[in-house]
């Protein structure tokens, strides 16, 4: 167990693409811990330009999607970072996001969520939106818009 630990915390370090999917299979069948790294790690690696090249399967979208219906608040905060940034990578992604049911479970984090996981939702939110009407629409249609104006004030 702690050498899955530290192999989550190098690959996110390394912000290596090609950790993503061994750090998806850590998500469904690592201890919480190790869940928990596995998150900040994909979270370190969805920053980097080439992330949505691998993560953007309809399959892991789904997954990430899953985990912010199961998980607690942390965990979730990590996801919709991890979402936000593969939205900014093309608009096929951005819709498998939207597909997989991501807007509406990004609302009520975004309404329920401590600080972090608001702020991240917000995050994915807007990134799901630019320059993409469809998501746009969904987005307000999902009552997106007054806890954005709340967390504004």
């Amino acid at each position: 167990a702690d050498g899955r630990n530290r192999a989550a915390d190098a690959l996110g370090n390394l912000a290596s693409v090609d950790g993503l999917r061994p750090l998806l299979r850590l998500l469904s069948t690592g201890s919480s811990e190790e869940k928990s790294k596995a998150f900040r790690a994909m979270h370190r690696i969805a920053q980097s330009k080439d992330a949505h090249v691998v993560v953007a399967t309809s399959e892991e979208v789904r997954l990430l999607v899953r985990i912010l219906v199961n998980r607690d608040s942390d965990d979730k905060a990590h996801v919709a970072w991890v979402l936000g940034y593969l939205a900014m990578s093309s608009d096929d992604v951005k819709c498998a996001i939207a597909q997989a049911g991501a807007v509406e479970e990004l609302v009520r984090l975004l309404n329920t969520g401590a600080e972090e996981a608001k702020t991240s939702a917000a995050f994915a939110l807007g990134r799901l939106a630019w320059n993409n009407h469809a998501n746009q629409s969904a987005i307000a249609l999902a009552g997106a818009v007054e806890p954005l104006m709340t967390l504004l004030m």
